[in-house]
């Protein structure tokens, strides 16, 4: 059994190629994984991989505090990996 089976998981940037890429690996492993980010973009290897039905997309921005603040008030993670930069 995997580390991360069951785990809830937030990746920040998840519809970026890195953080695709990182939601791919955690969801193969078993976690159960939301992504926050600005756009779902119809290009995004989230998409190209048939991996955006398999995640919770949040539309935001990690700059705003109250949208953070009400993310970790509505959900409980486990873990949570910032991959948005710009």
């Amino acid at each position: 059994m995997s580390f991360w089976a069951g785990r809830s998981v937030l990746v920040t940037g998840g519809a970026g190629f890195g953080g695709a890429h990182l939601c791919e690996q955690l969801l193969a492993h078993g976690a159960d994984v939301a992504v926050l980010d600005r756009l779902l973009p119809p290009d995004s290897y989230l998409h190209a991989a048939h991996l955006h039905d398999k995640i919770h997309f949040i539309a935001g921005d990690i700059r705003d505090t109250e949208t953070l603040k009400l993310l970790f008030q509505r959900f409980e993670f486990d873990t949570v990996f910032h991959t948005a930069a710009q």
